[in-house]
C-alpha cells in the first residue's frame, strides 16, 4: 500500500497528521500535524497539499491556526492545526436590504434580488469566484437586511431556508447543492 504524504510550507519532519475534510458549511476544517521540533517556525499561511500516489490535492491559503508542545513517548512534540482557507471568511461583513415590500406588496426593482443573486452577493464578499449558485431558486424574493452581517452565517441561512449547503468542492470552489 502507498503512504499518503503532506507537505506545508516551511514544516521539516512531519511525525504524524490527521485531516478530516469537511465539504459542507461554511466552516473550515482542521488539520492536525505532529512535527519534531524544528528551529524556525512553519508558515503561518501557505498551501497544505496532500499526495497519495500520483494524486496531488493542494489547499491553498490555509492557516496556522494553534500550536502546542508536549512531551510523550516519542520525545518533544510540536502539535500544529491547521485549517483550510474558510477561516478567511469568519470576519468577512455585508450590507444591504434586499426585496422589502412596499405599500403595495411590490418590490424596488433596484432592491430586488433572487436567491441566487443574494448568494452571489454573499459569496462576493466573502472573496470568492467561480461559483455555483445555480441550486437555488430564482421564483422567490426572500426579504434581507444585512447591516455588517457575517456573509458566511447569511450564506448558511439563506442556503438552510432553501434546504441547500454550501459545499468547498476538492478543487476549491464553492457550489450550492
Amino acid at each position: 500500500p502507498q503512504i499518503g504524504l503532506i507537505e506545508f510550507p516551511g514544516i521539516n519532519k512531519i511525525i504524524s497528521a490527521s485531516f478530516t475534510w469537511s465539504a459542507h458549511g461554511t466552516a473550515p476544517s482542521a488539520c492536525v500535524v505532529e512535527i519534531t521540533p524544528q528551529q524556525v517556525f512553519p508558515a503561518m499561511i501557505g498551501t497544505m497539499t496532500f499526495t497519495y500516489g500520483n494524486v496531488k490535492i493542494p489547499f491553498p491559503l490555509c492557516k496556522l491556526n494553534t500550536a502546542s508542545f508536549a512531551r510523550n513517548a516519542k520525545g518533544l512534540v510540536w502539535s500544529l492545526q491547521i485549517i483550510d482557507r474558510r477561516w478567511l471568511w469568519l470576519e468577512k461583513t455585508i450590507d444591504g436590504i434586499y426585496n422589502v415590500r412596499n405599500g403595495d406588496e411590490s418590490i424596488d426593482p433596484f432592491f430586488e434580488k433572487t436567491p441566487r443573486e443574494l448568494a452571489a452577493l454573499l459569496l462576493d464578499a466573502m472573496g470568492e469566484f467561480g461559483y455555483d449558485v445555480s441550486a437555488l431558486p430564482s421564483e422567490t424574493r426572500p426579504v434581507m437586511k444585512w447591516d455588517l452581517a457575517n456573509a458566511a452565517q447569511e450564506l448558511e441561512k439563506l442556503c438552510d431556508s432553501f434546504g441547500c449547503r454550501p459545499v468547498m468542492q476538492l478543487n476549491g470552489l464553492v457550489r450550492i447543492c
